[in-house]
């Protein structure tokens, strides 16, 4: 493990020193580990005499509130741009004699000719994820001279794209344990909002170490404590919000919004999350998430789905996330359920997926995975032993 992340730094580190244009992105909807990892590799990338950009989907109403915290928190040190402005920078490189066109043409063929641009000794890191359909700017990848993927979850096959180098290794945590390992390496002091980020990252991922925690993953938190990470600190980034704990409860436990299912597939139990009450309420993705989370805690369930609709690229969609006790591989179920279509593939670590399921009747679609699931005799659904972690 050692071995291949120094062979990975020094790689990166070629990379970076000989680009002349880097851009880092994380999935959208980015999480404490999204944010703290990005701004890990940013910091990487200055200490190398280079300023990147991050690039962030979401504007700052529709970030988290802690992550825009952490965002804020690093505004002077890191050039954060949203991706209108990284297809600025694309606009910019259109060649003089197409950019009349350019500027009166329809969104469509401006696409089409944004996307044929190429940016010269040009980089774009991706971290905490490897698929393509969860990043805001895939579809201008072609742009880069290099593609560099960190990520900590399984690999997801038949992607479109072939990074120039990847470091994808679920053995570790997060993508923020991973980025501080290197730049760790440089031994080099940071200040206490890179700190934070990286400490949050990696304390979401493990859950505060009650998960998928290593030796390394204590040794690289002693060091980013050195640089100003307190106890008092990371509990005020992390404590919950009382109303947004009173919502996640209600729509877990209130009436009827939660059943389970006993014995429903190869004997697990299956808690089903929907907002009976309010069937038509669009909620926050990471409140979704957060209702997967709260009921998977109780230890009569071994599967949990939370379903609910949200708005993604200003559309209502349903999104589901998916947690599972270790026995089963969640991001399998997803990837089952929704078929092969890359723009509903599932995604995360193993106890952990999400999916977006093209519908407009959440009471209809889970009846329909309930259905699938009772239909399910593959080997890979069976809780025979639990999953390495």
């Amino acid at each position: 493990m050692a071995k291949n992340i120094k062979k990975f730094r020094k790689d990166l580190e070629q990379i970076i020193t000989t680009s002349k244009n880097i851009y880092i992105v994380g999935h959208n909807e980015p999480d404490f580990d999204a944010i703290g990892s990005a701004i890990g590799i940013a910091k990487i990338c200055q200490i190398l005499k280079k300023e990147p950009y991050i690039v962030i989907k979401e504007d700052n109403a529709r970030l988290q509130p802690k992550v825009k915290a952490v965002k804020d928190a690093n505004n002077v040190r890191v050039n954060f741009i949203n991706v209108e402005q990284f297809l600025d920078d694309l606009a910019s490189l259109v060649p003089d004699e197409d950019y009349p066109k350019f500027i009166t043409t329809d969104d469509a063929t401006r696409k089409e000719m944004l996307q044929r641009v190429r940016m010269k000794n040009s980089t774009l890191i991706i971290t905490d994820t490897n698929n393509l359909d969860l990043i805001s700017i895939r579809d201008y990848i072609s742009a880069f001279q290099n593609i560099v993927v960190i990520d900590h979850h399984e690999k997801i096959e038949g992607q479109n794209y072939r990074p120039t180098i990847s470091f994808i290794d679920n053995e570790y945590s997060s993508a923020s344990e991973i980025v501080a390992t290197m730049l760790h390496v440089y031994q080099e002091k940071y200040c206490e909002s890179v700190a934070l980020a990286l400490a949050a990252g990696i304390l979401l991922d493990t859950d505060g170490f009650k998960k998928k925690d290593s030796d390394n993953t204590h040794k690289v938190y002693s060091v980013i404590k050195k640089n100003g990470v307190t106890s008092e600190k990371i509990n005020a980034l992390l404590a919950k919000d009382f109303e947004t704990e009173k919502l996640v409860s209600n729509l877990v436990f209130y009436k009827d919004n939660c059943r389970t299912f006993r014995n429903l597939l190869k004997g697990s139990n299956v808690s089903i999350i929907v907002n009976r009450d309010n069937p038509e309420q669009e909620l926050k993705p990471e409140i979704i998430a957060m209702m997967a989370d709260k009921r998977q805690d109780f230890a009569d369930t071994d599967i949990t789905i939370a379903f609910g609709y949200t708005n993604q690229d200003d559309k209502k969609v349903i999104k589901a996330s998916i947690r599972t006790n270790g026995y089963i591989d969640g991001s399998k179920i997803a990837r089952a359920y929704c078929g092969t279509d890359t723009k509903k593939k599932g995604g995360g670590a193993i106890q952990s997926a999400a999916m977006i399921i093209k519908s407009d009747d959440i009471l209809g679609e889970e009846q329909a995975f309930i259905d699938f699931l009772r239909d399910k005799d593959s080997e890979d659904f069976k809780p025979k032993k639990k999953i390495k972690k």
